[in-house]
C-alpha cells in the first residue's frame, strides 16, 4: 500500500507539471526564479545605463539660458531619472532571494543524491539476491560432494572427481561474489574510461561458471570499438540486472516456450552502446509499452519478481542522460526480445572510435 501511494504521488506530480507547462506556468520553480533574476538584472543594467546617459546630457544645460519648453523637457527628464534610480534599487535581487534560491537548489541536489543512492542500493540488492540463490545451489553441491568423499574414503574409491566438483563450486562462488564488490558505495563516485568490449568480455568470463551450471551460454559480437566515460559500478549494475532478467526467463520457462532450443544470452557492442537479448520466450505483449515502469512484471512468482529490475536499470541510466529501450524486432514467437542500451551521452570524446 505504501509503494502504491508513493507511485500515485509521483504520477500526480508528473500530471501537475504537465498541466503547468500547458498553462504556461513554469514546471521548475527554481529555473523560473533563476530566469526572473537574470531578466531583472538585465533590466537593471539597462536602467543604469540610461540613467548615466541622462546625467551626462543634463549636466551641461544652463536652465537660465533656455526657453520654457526646453526647461520643461529638462524637468521631465530629471523626474524620469529620479524614477529610474528608484526602479534600479527595487530591481536589485535581495540577499534573502539569492539565499532562498541557493537553499532550494541545495535541497533539490540533496534529494537527487539520495534518489541516486536509493536506486544504486536497490540494484545491489537485486544482484545480491541472485548471488544468494547461487550460493545456496553451490553449497548444496559442496555438501553432496563432501558426503560422497566420506563414502568413497570408506570404500577406497577415488575422491578426485568429487574434489574437482568442489573446486568448481568454490570458483563459481568466488566469481559471483566478485560482481557484488564493485557495486558497493566506495566504488560509485569515480568516472573512468571504459572499453565496452573489454568490460562485457570480463563480465561474461566472471559469469561463465554459474551459467555453465544452468546450461546457459553467453556470447558477444562487436560492431564498433566503443569507449565510455562513466562510473564502472553503475554500468555493472545495469548489465547485471539485464542479465539476471534473461537468466530468470531462460531457467524458469519451458523450452517449448522459447524462441530457440539453445539457451543463450547475447551481447552486441554498438557504436552508441550495446544490445542484449536471449533465446527465451521474449517480452509479453501485455507489457511491451510499460516494461520499464515500476512494479511491472509478468513473473508468476511474486516473491521473485517485484517489477523493479528494469525500472532500476532505466533510473540508473537516466542519471547519466542514457536510456534503455525495447527494440521493435521480434523473435520467432512474434515477441519483442532485444534490449538496446543507448550510452551516447557518456561516449568518450563524444563518439565511438
Amino acid at each position: 500500500m505504501e509503494n502504491v501511494r508513493r507511485a500515485v504521488d509521483q504520477y500526480a506530480k508528473k500530471q501537475e507539471q504537465a498541466q503547468a507547462t500547458a498553462s504556461g506556468r513554469p514546471a521548475d520553480p527554481v529555473a523560473h526564479l533563476q530566469k526572473t533574476i537574470a531578466d531583472t538584472s538585465a533590466v537593471r543594467d539597462l536602467v543604469e545605463k540610461q540613467t548615466i546617459d541622462l546625467h551626462r546630457d543634463l549636466a551641461g544645460i544652463d536652465m537660465d539660458a533656455v526657453d520654457e519648453r526646453t526647461a520643461k523637457a529638462v524637468r521631465l527628464a530629471s523626474a524620469a531619472m529620479s524614477a529610474m534610480e528608484q526602479v534600479k534599487e527595487k530591481l536589485a535581487p535581495t540577499v534573502e532571494q539569492l539565499g532562498s534560491l541557493r537553499r532550494i537548489r541545495d535541497d533539490i541536489d540533496n534529494q537527487r543524491d539520495q534518489m541516486i543512492s536509493l536506486f544504486e542500493s536497490a540494484a545491489v540488492g537485486l544482484s545480491a539476491r541472485g548471488l544468494a540463490h547461487e550460493l545456496r545451489t553451490h553449497l548444496t553441491e559442496i555438501r553432496q560432494q563432501t558426503n560422497a568423499i566420506q563414502k568413497a574414503s570408506e570404500t577406497g574409491a577415488s575422491v578426485q572427481p568429487m574434489l574437482r566438483a568442489i573446486r568448481g563450486a568454490c570458483s563459481a562462488i568466488s566469481s559471483s561474489a566478485s560482481l557484488i564488490d564493485p557495486m558497493l558505495p566506495r566504488s560509485r563516485a569515480v568516472k573512468e574510461e571504459i572499453d565496452l568490449q573489454s568490460f562485457v568480455g570480463e563480465y561474461i568470463a566472471g559469469r561463465k561458471p554459474s551459467m555453465a551450471r544452468y546450461g546457459i551460454g553467453m556470447a558477444v559480437s562487436v560492431r564498433a570499438s566503443t569507449v565510455l566515460r562513466m562510473n564502472r559500478s553503475r554500468l555493472l549494475q545495469v548489465v547485471d540486472n539485464l542479465v539476471q532478467n534473461s537468466i530468470y526467463w531462460l531457467r524458469h520457462t519451458d523450452v517449448e516456450q522459447h524462441a530457440s532450443p539453445s539457451r543463450m544470452i547475447e551481447f552486441e557492442i554498438l557504436p552508441t552502446g550495446f544490445a542484449i537479448w536471449d533465446t527465451g520466450p521474449g517480452v509479453s505483449e501485455k507489457v511491451e509499452e510499460s516494461l520499464f515502469e515500476m512494479f511491472v512484471s509478468t513473473k508468476p512468482d511474486g516473491n521473485v519478481g517485484q517489477g523493479l529490475g528494469l525500472f532500476i536499470v532505466s533510473q540508473l541510466l537516466d542519471i547519466d542522460g542514457c536510456r534503455a529501450m525495447l527494440s521493435e524486432q521480434r523473435n520467432s514467437r512474434g515477441r519483442r526480445y532485444r534490449f538496446v542500451v543507448d550510452l551516447s551521452a557518456v561516449l568518450s570524446g563524444g563518439a565511438a572510435r
